[in-house]
């Protein structure tokens, strides 16, 4: 997979802009959102980035937020990535942040 810091900044403008609606997005949502039709394989992989940049910042994950469309759960991915997390405290955080300014200057 060729990684493109371009696609990363889509997905992560585009996840603050979903957080401060207070809602959560499906993956196919976020991947039609920027161009990628359907589920993208890599989406995981920028979701990680993300997060870990989430983390520099003391940011709560914001890609706690990205669920599946059947279940409206975030797939395993995220526990794989940032261990035993509760999802819902998780994602009252990320609805509650009201500044975003830290990882918006990442990109």
């Amino acid at each position: 997979m060729a990684y493109d810091n371009n696609k990363e900044k889509l997905f992560a403008l585009k996840l603050i802009k979903v957080a401060r609606t207070g809602k959560l997005i499906t993956y196919g949502e976020l991947c039609d959102a920027v161009g990628l039709h359907g589920y993208c394989q890599a989406l995981r992989y920028y979701l990680a980035r993300i997060g870990r940049k989430c983390e520099e910042c003391d940011l709560p994950l914001l890609p706690s937020i990205v669920v599946r469309k059947g279940d409206a759960q975030p797939g395993d991915g995220i526990y794989v990535e940032f261990g035993a997390i509760k999802v819902n405290e998780e994602q009252a955080k990320v609805f509650a942040c009201e500044d975003w300014s830290c990882l918006e200057a990442a990109y």
